[in-house]
């Protein structure tokens, strides 16, 4: 007699307890490789903040002074920024990017601002990659930069000057940057004792941005090691980005490291650059951000660091040295 052989497959309660082991087992897994990807975008991000710290010391090296956080003439009224350029413009050359400093602008006129093609265009619109932290999630051309993005790198107006071509679309598009330069605690409109509305011939930071002159690296006494060079500041929430442009590239400490995107609950969010809050630090690794200090060296800064400590860091003379157990 033959036998005929079932053949026995799964059933649904079986098929489902499978299911739920397969979905468990992502659910553990996926953290890790989160985890994974954002420490690849990590030390990618250090990898860019390095880069920025050999440019600094090689610009040094060449010129005998920092590139100017923002150029200031003492014979303007006060803000007006003079001709000269931001950090990271000033820097090309440095970061083997000679073509575009080549082919940079630097003798903008009025009437080029107010008629004609926006100066520099093509280079506002070139995205670098050392300029941008793979860890945010901005788009690396913006279209609704803020106000001080529409200045040309190296323009001062004369005082009483309008500038209706500020407010053309056209100024407000360009390629982002997600770091810039220490410029101190405060910001420009604070009076304070250490810093006086208007000032600048005492400057406190790397790359005060209203110093009359530049810095030299004897002016850190502090140390190099103990004073922050670069941060990061998400172009997510702030809308003075755009890497050419003299006004962008700088952060204050006394706004403290994300607390402008802790606010947003990590969103990003429409830019308005008049919210003191964003002109700090902020950076989409969890916990904190990345920084260069002034000996090119780069480290890790907690959000939770203290207020006294991080204000101690990005002034470079203040006296106060900070040992590394601190932060």
């Amino acid at each position: 007699m033959l036998r005929l052989s079932r053949r026995r497959g799964f059933t649904l309660i079986e098929l489902l307890v499978v299911i739920a082991i397969i979905a468990v087992l992502i659910g553990l897994l996926l953290p890790a490789v989160q985890a994974a990807r954002e420490a690849a975008r990590r030390a990618q991000c250090v990898n860019n903040l390095k880069q920025l710290g050999i440019a600094m010391h090689s610009y040094h090296d060449i010129y005998g002074a920092f590139p100017m956080g923002m150029a200031r003439d003492a014979n303007q009224v006060p803000y007006c920024p003079s001709s000269g350029f931001g950090i990271l413009p000033m820097m090309l050359p440095q970061l083997e990017q000679n073509a575009l400093w080549n082919a940079l602008n630097q003798n903008i006129s009025q009437a080029e601002l107010i008629v004609g093609p926006v100066p520099n265009y093509t280079l506002r619109m070139t995205v670098i990659s050392t300029f941008l932290c793979p860890s945010d999630p901005t788009p690396p051309v913006r279209t609704d930069l803020g106000y001080y993005s529409s200045w040309p790198s190296n323009f001062c107006t004369t005082p009483g000057m309008t500038m209706p071509a500020i407010m053309d679309a056209r100024y407000r598009t360009g390629a982002v940057t997600c770091y810039g330069g220490s410029s101190g605690r405060f910001l420009w409109y604070e009076e304070t004792p250490a810093r006086p509305v208007g000032g600048g011939s005492n400057p406190k930071a790397i790359f005060e941005w209203e110093a009359l002159s530049p810095i030299r690296m004897a002016s850190i006494s502090d140390g190099t090691s103990n004073t922050l060079a670069f941060g990061e500041k998400s172009p997510s929430i702030q809308a003075s980005t755009l890497w050419i442009s003299q006004n962008n590239a700088w952060f204050v400490s006394r706004t403290g490291i994300n607390l402008a995107i802790r606010a947003t609950g990590h969103r990003a969010i429409s830019v308005d650059e008049y919210s003191g809050l964003r002109y700090g630090s902020n950076s989409w690794h969890p916990g904190g951000g990345n920084f260069c200090m002034g000996d090119g060296s780069v480290k890790f800064l907690k959000e939770t660091i203290s207020t006294p400590v991080y204000a101690a860091l990005s002034e470079m003379n203040d006296g106060v040295v900070i040992s590394a157990d601190s932060y």
